[in-house]
């Protein structure tokens, strides 16, 4: 699961034949949708399209992907067959919208993370190499610091360290 964002202005080959995916399984999906009665709820399958932003480095497309699904949950809601009570079928859609939703946010959350984690990992190798390059210095600095401006010699000097 790639956790880094690429600059807004490249989308990988992966990251287009992602998006391509999720747009003709949202289209089936919606589809199916409007071909079965108002009881039958397959929008929950929107899920799946929420869940490729695992794999999708396009920052925010699981929240662009969650609010597209919505739309289209609300809208196969009222364009269906008749079919269930209304009051069952105003339940299973809203549940639904909150799962997707839910599954956005986790989905968010998870890319936040793993790009935190890529930034705390590219800083812990340059403190590395930092902190290498300081001590590979064969010399060592004894002394103490100025306690007045006058004092121009700082009163340190340097040796070289024992057993090199």
């Amino acid at each position: 699961m790639p956790t880094t964002v690429p600059p807004h202005a490249q989308l990988t080959p992966s990251d287009r034949r992602l998006i391509g995916i999720a747009a003709g399984l949202t289209t089936i999906i919606f589809l199916v949708d409007l071909e079965l009665p108002r009881g039958i709820t397959v929008c929950a399958l929107y899920g799946v399209v929420i869940l490729l932003g695992l794999f999708v480095r396009v920052r925010g497309f699981s929240l662009w992907a969650a609010i597209v699904v919505t739309l289209l949950t609300t809208v196969a809601a009222w364009l269906s067959p008749p079919g269930a009570a209304t009051v069952v079928v105003v339940v299973n859609r809203g549940l639904t919208i909150v799962g997707i939703w839910v599954t956005a946010w986790l989905v968010t959350r998870y890319a936040n993370t793993g790009m935190a984690l890529d930034r705390s990992n590219a800083a812990a190798k340059r403190s590395s190499r930092n902190s290498e390059c300081a001590a590979s210095v064969p010399f060592a600095i004894h002394g103490n610091l100025p306690v007045s401006p006058e004092d121009t010699s700082f009163g340190l000097s340097i040796s070289k360290p024992a057993g090199r």
